[in-house]
């Protein structure tokens, strides 16, 4: 378990700041605010022997953990897909802090392991890292953009030395008004609402539907999404 603790130390001490600085982008696929996921890609200037990070998600979103035990200590262990190479030997585990958000680790998840172990996880250069499979609750409202972040994003080489990304806010869900939960906003979209308010359909998501915000779905709602689609909002 040396090594192990080894990597959390060095994984801890990386917040404080080092020289170099990841590039990372992140992406949400169309299923992301039901049952998809985020793709996190590093350019790395180094080989990649194990990362950590910081990710708060909105409200009704969660990451699912299982707890895992490994040499006597108990972690959870969430579900965040890695590269097939390397989901045998490695294992994402975490905890949540008290804010809710999700503190995440990546390194080999083993009592020993030969220094072959420590090889890159992903390229050196553009790769994915990882997929953090996401959950929705299901009275979740992740209508229009809800806001994310991932903080204190580091990455540890087979050497041991970190370096630190830059923090990344972004956000996740679909337009206000994306009834059809296409992720666009279209008139397919202002059809639905208007079959909704004259009592031919029942199946609109209201949460969505009320773009104005004022509890009612009526026509004030299908002029502001046209509004929306013509730009002219």
């Amino acid at each position: 378990m040396k090594k192990l603790k080894m990597f959390f130390a060095g994984a801890l001490l990386a917040i404080a700041g080092n020289a170099m600085a990841q590039t990372v982008t992140l992406t949400a696929n169309e299923a992301a605010d039901k049952n998809g996921g985020w793709t996190l890609q590093v350019k790395a200037p180094a080989d990649i022997a194990g990362w950590q990070m910081l990710v708060n998600l909105p409200a009704g979103l969660t990451i699912e953990g299982t707890d895992l035990t490994v040499g006597g200590a108990t972690f959870t262990k969430y579900d965040v897909a890695l590269p097939a190479a390397y989901s045998d030997k490695y294992k994402v585990v975490g905890t949540q802090t008290a804010e809710g958000g999700y503190f995440l680790f990546c390194f080999p998840l083993a009592d020993s392991y030969a220094a072959t172990d420590l090889a890159k996880q992903a390229g050196s250069g553009d790769g994915d890292i990882c997929t953090i499979n996401l959950k929705a609750a299901a009275d979740a409202n992740l209508a229009g953009p809800q806001p994310c972040t991932v903080t204190q994003l580091a990455t540890t080489d087979e050497a041991g030395v970190s370096t630190t990304g830059a923090d990344l806010n972004t956000t996740i869900g679909h337009p206000v008004g994306d009834v059809t939960n296409d992720f666009a906003l279209d008139v397919r979209d202002n059809a639905l609402v208007l079959q909704y308010i004259l009592g031919k359909t029942t199946e609109v998501d209201t949460n969505v539907a009320d773009v104005n915000k004022d509890a009612e779905i009526d026509v004030r709602d299908l002029a502001k999404m046209l509004n929306i689609i013509l730009g002219k909002e």
